[in-house]
């Protein structure tokens, strides 16, 4: 039950941060952050940005935490 709740508890917390970083206000294309308009020409090669990295750094941060519970359980003696 309490690997339930646990696993409950961090996907709640994860849907909850992805959705509030897609919900963030975007500008709209060819304006700025502060409403002026982007002069000059698109910049050729571009690929998708990374961003601040915030999912870069959560996704690391689950794959580390998760290989640690992991590994944590494998060392704990079974009880019969």
């Amino acid at each position: 039950m309490k690997n339930a709740i646990r696993i409950l508890a961090l996907t709640s917390i994860f849907t909850l941060v992805f959705s509030l970083n897609a919900a963030l206000a975007q500008p709209h294309p060819g304006e700025q952050g502060n409403g002026g308009n982007a002069g000059g020409a698109p910049i050729a090669g571009a690929g998708a940005p990374i961003g601040s990295g915030e999912i870069f750094l959560l996704a690391f941060a689950a794959l580390y935490a998760g290989r640690k519970v992991y590994v944590i359980g494998k060392l704990q003696p079974v009880k019969v």
